[in-house]
């Protein structure tokens, strides 16, 4: 079943076998936490979506131009979740820093950010702890029913964040939105051929006249091309040149908030593959869970295979995690040790 990820399996077999980290493991497990907080042009990311700040003036406006509200719940009263900034960055640099789901909130929907609180809509709509798992939405009619309501929200893909949004809206899903001139690249990274994909990307002609938001996205896709091939540093370096020269562009906000080590992506929460239609075609009923039946049990093993061999950095070592409890200068020990289970689940697929 792996013979196509042999050189990955290779790549972390000599990382496990032979400690080829980059640095020594100097993981002292102090129990000090360092959490740095975004940059400025980072914690702009998500901040493309005109959000209002209170859903009682969002509902008054609802009503009055005939769009539902959108209502973003980061988190609910006396939530016991840990890491509630984290995730609340995941999906300001994830669902709310892409163009097309920008766009369709913005144009379809009053979109408001705002905690459940202890008051009557938030009671009679159950957000509280231990009822709504955070992070999550409601989309609302003008008299404040809910239309749809999504939480455990564990994986970001855009086509499949927009599909149930569009059918509130009566809005198209038939195809994956993004910019002309980057179909093809798209198709092949959507399929996993990322080295093919990043060929397409740099040979999209750029000109004189083309848009920011094309040069944006063309320089999002090369980055995310390369860090899919192992390549996290030239990946790295294509996205820094991003958020270097296109400051007002919401992906250039997500490239850095992603380099800054805050974003969704660079941890494993942000995938783009091909679904099927069993997966978009209903509402979400379990938050990101695929329904039952979805896919084969082959497809499972495939899928769940061709992530983990392409989540590694240059040197095979699997750096998303970002357990700290036992301190920050701990982190090392956890990607050595994540490292090792990524290893084992590649040999037990063969």
């Amino acid at each position: 079943m792996l013979m196509k990820f042999g050189s990955t399996l290779a790549i972390v077999t000599v990382t496990l076998l032979l400690g080829g980290f980059s640095a020594p493991l100097t993981g002292q497990n102090s129990t000090k936490k360092i959490r740095r907080a975004p940059s400025e042009l980072a914690a702009k990311a998500g901040s493309a979506v005109p959000w209002r700040r209170d859903v009682g003036a969002a509902l008054a406006e609802a009503k009055k131009v005939g769009k539902p509200v959108f209502w973003y719940v980061p988190s609910v009263s006396r939530s016991p979740m840990d890491r509630k900034p984290e995730i609340d960055r995941y999906m300001m640099g994830g669902p709310f820093s892409w163009p097309s789901t920008i766009a369709l909130l913005a144009q379809h929907f009053v979109p408001v950010k705002q905690l459940g609180g202890r008051d009557e809509l938030s009671q009679r709509l159950q957000l509280a702890r231990n009822t709504f798992i955070e992070p999550g939405y409601i989309v609302l009619d003008g008299d404040g029913e809910a239309l749809l309501l999504v939480d455990q929200l564990t994986t970001f893909h855009p086509q499949w964040f927009e599909a149930a949004l569009r059918r509130v809206v009566k809005q198209p899903t038939e195809r994956w939105l993004c910019e002309a001139k980057l179909v093809d690249a798209w198709a092949a990274y959507r399929q996993g051929r990322y080295g093919p994909a990043y060929e397409l990307v740099q040979g999209v002609v750029i000109g004189a006249d083309a848009s920011d938001s094309l040069r944006a996205e063309h320089a999002w896709l090369a980055g995310a091309c390369l860090m899919r091939l192992g390549q996290r540093a030239a990946g790295e370096a294509r996205w820094q040149r991003l958020a270097t020269d296109l400051t007002g562009q919401p992906l250039a906000w997500k490239a850095a908030l992603e380099l800054e080590d805050h974003g969704p992506f660079v941890h494993g929460f942000e995938v783009y593959g091909e679904l099927p239609d069993a997966v978009l075609d209903r509402d979400p009923e379990d938050g990101t869970r695929a329904p039952e039946q979805a896919y084969t049990e082959q497809q499972l093993w495939q899928r769940s295979v061709a992530f983990l061999a392409h989540a590694h950095d240059d040197d095979g070592v699997y750096r998303d995690s970002t357990y700290d409890f036992g301190g920050t200068d701990g982190l090392p020990n956890v990607h050595a040790a994540v490292t090792c289970l990524a290893g084992e689940a590649l040999l037990a697929a063969m």
